[in-house]
């Protein structure tokens, strides 16, 4: 079953949840505008697709969290706005079958200009990627992939070779695209 919701919103209600069989849902809220997504969400075990434009937020309450809420039918995912730490990872783990991910991370208030990658490489099904970083270009800690990954973007990283010797290990790696990004060299070395 597919539901699509659409305008002026800035949530949708915990009653989604009734829509026991619901296995696709698509939202689209207005430009620039984050659509809180109800904690209701992570009971709904027949969900595959969950998709919103522009992007989405999640509540991760300490009672949610288990691994009774895992969404393990989710294969794709697109646009939550994830804080880099232990949100990214705790909800990385409630999603353990998804194949396609697109996403918004920003760093937390009050961080450092140094941020910790989110423990991608949990996600053993997952074939395409794309992060968004929001916010200015900062540095980040060694990255991490499944390595199955097909299809990687991001978006507004700095990035320095060991990054680039990450990505070039995966060995399934079909699309790469790096955008917005900057490098801590300017001469290109694959070792």
């Amino acid at each position: 079953s597919f539901a699509a919701v659409g305008g002026d919103i800035d949530s949708i209600p915990s009653s989604l949840a009734n829509l026991r069989n619901l296995e696709t849902l698509l939202v689209k809220g207005l430009k620039g505008k984050k659509v809180l997504l109800p904690e209701s969400i992570w009971r709904m075990t027949s969900l595959r697709h969950v998709h919103v434009k522009n992007n989405a937020s999640f509540t991760l309450q300490p009672k949610v969290t288990g691994i009774g809420f895992q969404l393990k039918n989710l294969v794709s995912l697109s646009v939550p706005s994830l804080i880099f730490g232990e949100d990214a990872d705790e909800m990385i783990r409630m999603l353990p079958n998804l194949r396609e991910l697109s996403c918004i991370f920003s760093k937390s208030r009050g961080s450092r200009d140094y941020y910790q990658f989110p423990r991608l490489e949990k996600l053993t099904q997952l074939e395409s990627l794309k992060i968004v970083y929001s916010g200015r270009t900062i540095k980040t800690s060694p990255l991490n992939f499944p390595l199955g990954l097909k299809k990687l973007t991001l978006i507004n990283f700095f990035l320095r070779w060991d990054h680039i010797s990450t990505i070039g290990s995966l060995e399934n790696l079909e699309i790469l695209k790096l955008l917005s990004s900057t490098f801590e060299d300017t001469r290109w070395e694959m070792k």
